[in-house]
């Protein structure tokens, strides 16, 4: 285990927990292509991390990537309902 594998895991887990409040927010949503694209690259970091064997650090860049998509999801929910 090397220290750059500690200390980007501990920033990713303090960002998974800042983004929290905006999950379970009802209304404050980022938009819904920032959301997605944010998510689908750090779907594409977690790959990355994997194959420099940074495991530490993959965990909770995947569990990011997985809360902007769920925040991609919500944005859309909430565009669609105010459309109806």
């Amino acid at each position: 285990m090397i220290w750059q594998d500690i200390v980007l895991a501990v920033g990713s887990w303090m960002m998974l927990l800042f983004l929290l409040p905006t999950v379970f927010s009802k209304t404050r949503k980022p938009h819904v292509a920032t959301a997605t694209l944010t998510g689908i690259t750090l779907v594409i970091f977690t790959y990355v991390f994997i194959t420099l064997d940074f495991y530490l650090t993959a965990i909770p860049t995947v569990g990011e990537g997985g809360i902007q998509l769920i925040l991609a999801w919500q944005s859309y929910k909430i565009k669609l309902e105010r459309v109806e």
